[in-house]
């Protein structure tokens, strides 16, 4: 996140730092570190953080910090929606061919 110039709060990132001592606690077969972080950051904290800046009132001026700034509320959104597609299962591919 660093590299792209993104900034977490001192609440955000201690917020963060519990969210994936949890979630690598309770791991499974096909949970996968890496591709997980990835999707949280992606498709969790970077469009939480979208849609509170978008939602709010329009600064008079473009404010960069504010564009890079994820905040505690972003993270917990986030986790939310985490915990909803946590529920998914992978299930295993159906048998093709004959069976004897």
């Amino acid at each position: 996140m660093k590299s792209r110039n993104f900034v977490l709060t001192p609440e955000a990132n201690l917020r963060l730092n519990s969210l994936i001592e949890k979630e690598t606690r309770q791991r499974d077969e096909y949970f996968g570190n890496g591709r997980w972080v990835h999707n949280l950051i992606e498709h969790g904290l970077i469009k939480s953080m979208v849609r509170r800046v978008m939602s709010g009132p329009r600064p008079e001026t473009a404010q960069l910090q504010l564009f890079s700034t994820i905040e505690a509320c972003d993270v917990e959104e986030a986790e939310a929606k985490l915990l909803r597609t946590a529920d998914l299962k992978i299930t295993p591919p159906c048998r093709i061919g004959f069976r004897a």
